[in-house]
């Protein structure tokens, strides 16, 4: 599975590299609206486009806190003893690698 992490789109002249908090916000409560949506449907073939869509907004919040200088890979590792701490365990895991 590849997911691409967005710079810019040749058709309507957006880009992410000038995301702000705020943008993305408001893109990610569209985006969860839509989910939610396709939910109720019980489409799967909708609710897996709708929550690719999600983790596509979500992927341009942490190109914005690379951008702000922060350890992604610090916060996941972070985020991981959380779970554990709180009782979860893995069964399985998927690796993310940063290509550059």
């Amino acid at each position: 599975m590849k997911l691409m992490v967005l710079d810019r789109n040749i058709k309507t002249g957006e880009s992410n590299d000038s995301d702000t908090i705020e943008a993305i916000k408001e893109k990610f409560k569209e985006e969860v609206n839509e989910l939610l949506q396709a939910f109720e449907s019980r489409d799967w073939i909708s609710i897996a486009e709708e929550s690719f869509d999600v983790i596509q907004t979500l992927l341009r919040v942490f190109k914005l806190m690379l951008k702000e200088g922060y350890d992604i890979e610090q916060l996941n590792k972070r985020h991981n003893k959380k779970l554990v701490n709180r009782g979860w365990m893995a069964k399985t895991i998927l690796e993310v690698l940063v290509k550059k």
